[in-house]
């Protein structure tokens, strides 16, 4: 078959009648190929020693010892995560390397599921670019991974949601209403994860079952109910297990679960995360990614014009509305820029909330469109809807901020990239030539170009990983590369809790510290393992157990925090209990990046370090 006949062709299914395509299997292993050489570049550098990871190894510990989630320790998702890590520990052993393993397998499944999706609307090798950039952009960045993600309870929601998705396009494809009830099932499974995540796979769901029911002229309520009856079973069968357990008042007041009763700090800290605290300034930002959107399209157009303009008769056409599109774009982004000056520079997916909601308008259209004609839209379109209207949702909760980097990212933008990426290969040549060899040469040249995008992430990310983390930790439960500056204080505080304390004893770390407590194998008194601003509401609660307990040795690492607006533990924050503790504890020695300062024996020592220990006092 010729390259032309190849990009040319409607997409075929990964698993045809005949089996996998050689396309597929040469695509696939370049994404395997891909994925290992990000896999074996990252080794052990996932984990961050200081902030959320040392919640998510150490809460599954400690529910393995007999505690129960959100009574004796606060979470703010869904149950599943904590609890089947735990499940993991207890059949492998309490290791870094279990919950790691778990994280690798999640993120080659999300591979082959985006692949998967892909497929439904491209060919193999524009899949393949689709799944390629996911995995540099998503799977394994430096800010944020799938192998130590900042929750796990967001990485299974992910992968709940997506399987979710791919039964929905099953069902889009076949009409089986057998896969929606497996959509439903990874859907309430995915609630029970994490809520946002779940709302998407929902939204999808329901979103393929009224294009159907607007096609077929009647209500489809079997397909309806086949969807939402396990939901429902396995959302309440698992709130009804959590409240056999623990009080209602304790998921609304204390855990944050629901939403309700959130503290101002954390209220604050979604409305910065969503771009809701400046909302104008936000939405020109995200405008303003259409223009960058309108370089990649009206780019590849412009080069494939140039390229083939001896070999093809439509080039001038291509050639002038690359241009037009190229100077609008530009000019729109400019002009924004300019009054505005983002700080950031916006990346096409930046426009998410606006062009995702344009595409399943306009594809809506096109459905009501053909029911009057009496025609049926082509099933790769009614998926791009449906497509779109997760992407959509999965981003409600950075929608004015979209991103490339951050811990978030790899959560919210999977889908977002196929989405964009049909548009960019599969339609955007459409609109620039009406020749299919030109629209050939187009979505040929916008490959190449993703290609190279794709290249330079990952080496950029690469470069971090190898020249940024370069201290080893090595510990009975596992071990870690990090950053030196982060490196050197954990280590030497961990040596010092080991040295200090005796297996069996408590150790409070705070505001975020209890990596320290999985890796010395010590207790951990408080019900709070992450202390942002806000989420411990309730100082003398945490003063009693810390007294109850006879907690010899605190440490306090110095955290600024100023996306929750309250910045620092003790003096923004939680003063009450911090003035317990230099009531009751005084300081014995400070760690720092360079070195560690002890108490003199008989000397008053202002002790100062990023990490501070306190012992009690006799």
């Amino acid at each position: 078959m010729s390259p032309e006949s190849e990009f040319s062709s409607k997409p075929q299914s990964v698993f045809s009648s005949d089996g996998f395509t050689r396309r597929d299997v040469f695509a696939l292993a370049g994404v395997a190929a891909l994925f290992a050489v990000m896999l074996v570049q990252s080794w052990h550098r996932w984990l961050h020693p200081i902030i959320d990871h040392g919640r998510e190894i150490n809460l599954p510990a400690r529910i393995l010892a007999g505690e129960t989630l959100y009574r004796d320790a606060q979470f703010l998702y869904g149950p599943f995560a904590p609890y089947f890590n735990a499940f993991l520990y207890r059949i492998f052993g309490v290791h870094l390397s279990v919950a790691h393993a778990s994280g690798a397998v999640c993120a080659a499944l999300i591979t082959l599921m985006i692949y998967w999706l892909s497929r439904r609307m491209m060919g193999a090798w524009e899949s393949a670019v689709t799944t390629g950039l996911m995995i540099v952009v998503c799977a394994f960045q430096p800010r944020g991974n799938y192998v130590q993600p900042y929750t796990y309870a967001a990485l299974y929601g992910l992968v709940f949601a997506l399987a979710s998705l791919v039964c929905t396009a099953r069902y889009l494809q076949a009409g089986r209403v057998r896969s929606l009830v497996w959509a439903g099932v990874w859907t309430g499974l995915a609630m029970i994860s994490k809520l946002e995540l779940s709302l998407a796979a929902l939204a999808s769901a329901f979103a393929a079952i009224a294009i159907e029911s607007y096609s077929a002229r009647k209500l489809l309520w079997r397909e309806a109910a086949s969807f939402a009856a396990p939901v429902i079973a396995i959302a309440a069968g698992a709130l009804a297990l959590v409240l056999w357990r623990v009080e209602w008042r304790a998921l609304v007041d204390d855990n944050y679960v629901f939403m309700f009763n959130t503290p101002p700090q954390l209220v604050y800290f979604n409305k910065l995360l969503s771009g809701l605290v400046a909302p104008r300034y936000s939405l020109y930002f995200s405008a303003s990614g259409l223009g960058v959107a309108a370089w990649w399209a009206g780019g590849s157009a412009l080069v494939a014009a140039l390229v083939v303009w001896r070999m093809r008769l439509e080039w001038r056409e291509t050639l002038k509305r690359a241009v037009i599109v190229l100077a609008l774009g530009l000019a729109f982004w400019a002009k924004l820029q300019m009054k505005w000056k983002f700080p950031i520079r916006a990346t096409p997916f930046s426009a998410v909330a606006i062009l995702a909601p344009l595409v399943a308008l306009f594809i809506g259209w096109r459905v009501w469109r053909a029911r009057l004609d009496k025609t049926r839209v082509e099933f790769d379109q009614r998926l791009l809807l449906v497509v779109a209207v997760f992407g959509f949702v999965s981003t409600l909760r950075v929608i004015l901020n979209v991103t490339i980097n951050g811990p978030y990212t790899p959560f919210f933008l999977p889908v977002v990239i196929v989405l964009y990426l049909a548009l960019l290969f599969r339609y955007a040549p459409e609109f620039f030539a009406r020749q299919k060899s030109m629209q050939t040469g187009v979505r040929l040249v916008a490959m190449a170009m993703v290609t190279v995008v794709l290249l330079q992430t990952a080496q950029d990310s690469i470069k971090v990983f190898r020249e940024n983390y370069t201290f080893p930790i090595h510990t009975a439960r596992g071990s870690f590369i990090t950053e030196p500056h982060l490196g050197r204080p954990f280590l030497d505080a961990l040596r010092f809790v080991e040295e200090r304390t005796a297996p069996g004893d408590y150790v409070v770390c705070v505001p975020q510290l209890t990596a320290i407590n999985f890796f010395a194998d010590r207790g951990y008194p408080l019900r709070e393992e992450i202390i942002n601003p806000g989420l411990l509401n309730n100082d003398r609660d945490s003063i009693e157990r810390i007294r109850f307990r006879r907690v010899p040795l605190l440490l306090i690492v110095s955290l600024d925090t100023p996306d929750f607006r309250d910045r620092f533990f003790g003096g923004d924050y939680n003063r009450e209990l911090m003035d317990w503790i230099r009531q009751n504890y005084h300081p014995v020695a400070g760690f720092n990046a360079g070195r560690t300062v002890k108490a003199e024996s008989g000397k008053e020592n202002k002790i100062m370090g990023f990490i501070t220990a306190y012992e009690r006092n006799p």
